[in-house]
């Protein structure tokens, strides 16, 4: 503020000696009197401190997408359909439309590969919090009527021992995260999203939601063995629509971590 109103005492001075002189009087006249005006506005009324963001929040999660087999592993099949083809496609989608929202991705695979399931566990246990893993499939049935999505999450921890473990694993004081609400949430958004049947969500001894440290959920997207569903899954729109539901559900977990109520459409059977 000080040094603003020195500034502004040279101007003035500067100004009255410009009007002494008769021959310049009326064009440096003014253009002391102007930049005499910006001093007094930036003395009178200095600059507002930035505005905070109207929804501070804490880092957004890395979310690590796991499509579901590929490679040599073709997963479930029907009529030519391949689970590790939707798969893929859909884990690409998820990736982008997260990315447009901020999220940090990691895919486990992003062409067709195969990876193992250990492997998978491994690059999201390397991942630094706060992370989440997601892993993409789709169902095959006996029954051509079944049909729906479902989502899974570990029915206990039991991650890969290592480099990560000897950082924080012994000062943990709570258990780690089985990824009940994140399947909830996703759940209940690709249901609301796609208009598919509910399948709820279940607790089972998967693999890859085990070894993981993260809250981690498996998504079963619908049945391949099914008519309908088949031909939805190889439409762009409808698994446009499966993946912009998975990141819904993960942005709600995200926002609501703290809470423990499944949302209305995805209560476990």
């Amino acid at each position: 503020m000080g040094k603003n109103c020195a500034i502004c005492k040279l101007v003035l001075k500067w100004a009255r000696r410009l009007l002494e002189n008769h021959r310049m009087r009326t064009g440096m006249a003014c253009v002391g009197i102007i930049v005499l005006a910006g001093c007094l506005t930036l003395v009178i009324c200095p600059d507002p401190p930035e505005e905070p963001g109207a929804f501070p929040s804490p880092r957004l999660p890395i979310v690590v997408i796991d499509a579901g087999h590929g490679g040599k592993d073709e997963g479930a099949k029907s009529k030519g359909v391949l689970e590790k083809t939707l798969t893929l496609d859909v884990a690409l989608r998820l990736e982008r439309i997260l990315n447009a929202r901020g999220f940090s991705t990691v895919q486990t695979r992003s062409e067709d590969i195969f990876v193992p399931l250990s492997e998978r566990a491994q690059i999201a246990n390397r991942v630094p919090e706060p992370a989440v893993f997601i892993s993409i499939h789709f169902n095959q049935g006996s029954e051509r009527d079944i049909a729906g999505i479902e989502t899974f999450y570990a029915d206990n921890k039991d991650p890969i021992a290592s480099d990560w473990t000897w950082i924080g694993f012994f000062s943990r004081s709570e258990p780690l995260d089985t990824g009940e609400d994140l399947a909830a949430e996703v759940q209940y958004a690709a249901i609301l999203k796609t208009g598919a049947r509910d399948r709820g969500i279940r607790a089972r001894h998967l693999y890859v939601t085990r070894h993981t440290r993260l809250p981690a959920a498996l998504v079963e997207g619908g049945f391949i063995t099914n008519r309908m569903e088949s031909h939805l899954l190889n439409e762009e729109h409808y698994a446009e629509t499966l993946a912009a539901g998975i990141a819904d559900g993960i942005e709600a977990w995200w926002r609501g971590r703290r809470t423990s109520a499944p949302p209305p459409l995805a209560q476990k059977p």
